[in-house]
């Protein structure tokens, strides 16, 4: 119930600050994908196993498009840059504490911003700490409704309560919205 919830949360989200340049990339996504399905349908009876293959590229198209479709969008009209700097823990409680800077490189100003980060279990193989940022242990996020200007710096800090990880790992990311 947990998942579901949290998906219809950021379903939601995400409607309520896209543009109509996200929109537009995202509906020529689906646009070409019903398309090929269509293609697909009717080629199915005569060459099933070409179909077939065919509609399993056309399935991992929708949801590779559809990611790159977003960030594309997001790199081109929203670029932003976020940086991380000193984690502190607390000494005498279980408290962490991160400082982040987001830097508006857009022409445009953000209304709306959200920052998160991600603790996951550090690992010296690339590999199997790509696998742990997969599943982090902890999130957190810190959304900001003002106004940030072209070339404009914001500092955000994230304090995080009850936590004292021990050998970990943090990415940062941002989204943000005119």
């Amino acid at each position: 119930m947990h998942a579901l919830n949290n998906l219809l949360s950021t379903l939601h989200f995400y409607a309520q600050h896209l543009g109509l340049y996200d929109y537009l990339a995202l509906g020529w996504v689906l646009l070409v994908f019903l398309f090929t399905l269509v293609v697909v349908v009717a080629m199915i009876d005569r060459f099933p196993s070409l179909g077939s293959l065919l509609l399993i590229a056309d399935a991992a198209f929708l949801f590779i498009g559809m990611y790159y479709a977003f960030h594309f969008v997001d790199d081109q009209t929203r670029k932003r840059e976020l940086v991380l700097g000193p984690v502190r823990q607390l000494m005498y409680s279980d408290t962490v504490i991160l400082d982040l800077n987001l830097t508006n490189k857009s022409p445009k100003p953000f209304k709306y911003c959200r920052v998160s980060a991600d603790f996951s279990k550090a690992h010296k193989n690339k590999y199997v700490a790509l696998a742990y940022s997969l599943r982090p242990f902890r999130s957190e996020s810190v959304e900001y409704s003002g106004r940030i200007d072209a070339n404009e710096t914001r500092e955000f800090k994230i304090i995080i309560e009850d936590f004292r990880p021990k050998n970990y790992a943090v990415s940062v990311k941002s989204e943000c919205f005119r």
